[in-house]
C-alpha cells in the first residue's frame, strides 16, 4: 500500500504483481539467498493453491538460512572493515543475529539488546559491534545509519546540507551512546 501511494504521487506506472516464476526466485534470494532448486520451482508453478505464496514466504522464514542470509549482510553493514579490525571475526556476531533473526526477535529488542550491550565479546558476541565501531563518533554514524535510516556523518562538523539534522543533535546522539555505553 506504501509502495502504491508513492507510485501514484510519483504518477508513475506500476509494473504490477510479478508472475509466479519470477516469484519463486525472488522470494528464494530475498528471504535465503539462494536460487530455488528445480524441483522447488517445478511443485511451486504446478501448485493451483491459491495461497500458495503466503504459504512458500512462510516456510522460508521458518529456514535457519533466513537467519544466517540476514545476519551475514546485517554484519557487513555494521562492522565496517578497516585496517584497524581487519583481524576481527563478525562470524560471533553473525550466529548471535542469525539466532534472534530465526526466533524471530522483534526488531526493537533486537537493536536495544545491541548497543547496550556489556561484556566481553567471547561471551556476548554482540559486543563486536562496539569493537568494530570503536569511537563514538563510529557508532553514531553507524546506529543512526543501521536504525534510523539517516546518514549524519556530516553532523560532526557542520549541520547536515540536505537534512533537518544539526549538528547540536548529533553531538547529542553522541553523548547518548557515551552514557550508554559507559554504564
Amino acid at each position: 500500500q506504501e509502495i502504491n501511494k508513492r507510485i501514484k504521487a510519483e504518477k508513475a506506472k506500476s509494473s504490477g504483481l510479478c508472475d509466479d516464476s519470477e516469484f519463486v526466485r525472488r522470494i528464494h534470494l530475498d528471504l535465503i539467498g539462494v536460487i530455488p532448486s528445480a524441483d522447488k520451482v517445478t511443485e511451486f508453478l504446478a501448485s493451483k493453491d491459491p495461497n500458495k505464496r503466503a504459504k512458500l514466504i512462510d516456510e522460508l522464514l521458518n529456514d535457519p538460512r533466513f537467519g544466517v542470509h540476514h545476519a551475514e549482510q546485517w554484519a557487513v553493514l555494521m562492522v565496517p572493515r578497516e585496517s584497524n579490525n581487519r583481524a576481527l571475526s563478525q562470524k560471533p556476531l553473525e550466529k548471535w543475529l542469525a539466532e534472534h533473526f530465526n526466533k524471530n526477535t522483534p526488531v526493537n529488542k533486537l537493536v536495544n539488546e545491541l548497543i547496550t550491550t556489556t561484556g566481553e565479546i567471547d561471551k556476548n558476541p554482540a559486543g563486536t559491534y562496539f569493537v568494530a565501531n570503536p569511537t563514538v563518533d563510529k557508532i553514531t554514524d553507524n546506529v543512526t545509519r543501521m536504525f534510523l535510516g539517516v546518514q549524519l556523518q556530516c553532523a560532526q562538523c557542520h549541520n547536515h546540507p540536505f537534512t533537518d539534522w544539526k549538528q547540536t543533535e548529533y553531538w547529542a546522539m553522541a553523548t547518548f551512546f557515551i552514557k550508554t555505553t559507559a554504564s
